[in-house]
């Protein structure tokens, strides 16, 4: 069993990570308490969960799953902390980065695939392809991030 890097919680209170087991070639997401306690998992996958990150107000998570496609192919997913309301966000090529916006009703994904930028709207789970006045759509992007 490998354990991947801990995302802290916005208020430090938790941690999230991945856990794979090379036997079932199976990846968990897990939450557990700072102190140790409450360890926790919110779901299991065939494959690599990846770029794991918190909702601003700690009650949700974001994740990357890779399949072993080739060329490489992402799922996203949006889950509640507690294990509750997992949903597909995006079904595509492989993302980078995962980032909610400040109010967390919306995702940036970066993709892997030609430096793509997309958003993701929470509420409907629409995805937009975002494209910069004067930049290329082949220019890379990889770590796209939010300005308040």
């Amino acid at each position: 069993t490998t354990k991947a890097s801990y995302s802290p919680s916005p208020d430090g209170s938790r941690l999230a990570f991945d856990e794979y087991d090379e036997n079932s070639q199976s990846d968990s997401l897990r939450i557990i308490a700072v102190d140790g306690s409450g360890l926790r998992t919110l779901a299991n996958f065939k494959g690599s969960i990846s770029s794991v990150a918190w909702s601003p107000d700690g009650t949700r998570l974001v994740f990357a799953v890779f399949g072993k496609d080739n060329p490489p192919h992402s799922d996203v997913y949006v889950i509640n902390q507690d294990g509750s309301g997992l949903e597909q966000a995006y079904a595509g090529a492989s993302i980078s980065s995962l980032t909610f916006s400040p109010d967390g009703k919306f995702l940036l994904l970066g993709s892997m695939e030609q430096g793509r930028v997309y958003v993701a709207d929470l509420s409907n789970l629409t995805i937009h392809l975002i494209q910069a006045p004067g930049l290329n759509l082949t220019d890379w992007w990889r770590e796209p991030t939010w300005v308040r």
